[in-house]
């Protein structure tokens, strides 16, 4: 019973980041008529920017966590919106 509860949160929280990524694109395509394939990288950015603040520099995990969800991610959109989204309009 312990595998079937552990296999089906980790498949909950994989269904729910596939999730996001599909919207993510469908927004994307939705708003600006481009397939944007783009929505990985800013993951992986937003990923190893976190491993290094919270592994390599030895912030606390809270405090990395607060700078790259409020703001790296942000200065990743607005820098997106500036350089490529104002552009297609």
């Amino acid at each position: 019973m312990a595998t079937f509860l552990t296999y089906t949160a980790l498949g909950l929280v994989l269904g729910a980041v596939y999730a996001i990524a599909a919207s993510g694109l469908v927004l994307t395509y939705n708003t600006s008529g481009i397939f944007n394939f783009a929505h990985g990288a800013q993951a992986m950015i937003g990923a190893f920017t976190f491993y290094q603040l919270d592994v390599a520099w030895e912030l606390p995990t809270w405090l990395a966590l607060a700078l790259v969800l409020g703001v790296l991610g942000p200065a990743m959109g607005l820098a997106q919106h500036s350089l490529i989204m104002r552009g297609l309009r």
